[in-house]
């Protein structure tokens, strides 16, 4: 899910991962926030680690492997629903018997696509907490 966060540091990766018990809460994709006020270089002691704001995504994960982690994050953007319907319609646009126009196939291809990207941004986002953790 979109969350606005507070950190003291990102790491390299841009990618935070931490144990909340049974939850493995991980945070991604992170950017600092453009609602966040703006302090003023007066203000700004570059050596305190100072909370702040930034726009990311979280998931919170039952598990600590590989699988759990990426069927998280995939799940949290696509529901089981949005899957089969990206899956069917690109099905579909793959078939040359299909009277479907070609601005529909295109659009599907393209849904298709944009999940796959999310797919790989997803595994690679586990291989990274699973380094992290350790």
């Amino acid at each position: 899910m979109k969350c606005n966060y507070q950190f003291a540091n990102i790491p390299e990766s841009g990618i935070i991962a931490y144990p909340e018990g049974e939850i493995l809460r991980i945070f991604f994709d992170i950017t600092p926030s453009q609602t966040a006020p703006v302090e003023s270089e007066e203000e700004i002691d570059e050596d305190a680690d100072i909370p702040q704001t930034y726009d990311c995504n979280q998931v919170d994960v039952h598990g600590r492997n590989y699988n759990e982690i990426v069927s998280a994050i995939v799940s949290d953007k696509y529901s089981n629903n949005d899957v089969q319907a990206i899956i069917a319609n690109y099905t579909e646009a793959m078939d040359d018997t299909s009277e479907m126009d070609g601005e529909k196939r295109e659009e599907y291809l393209n849904e298709y696509s944009n999940y796959q990207q999310w797919r790989k941004h997803a595994k690679s986002i586990a291989t990274v907490v699973l380094e992290q953790l350790d």
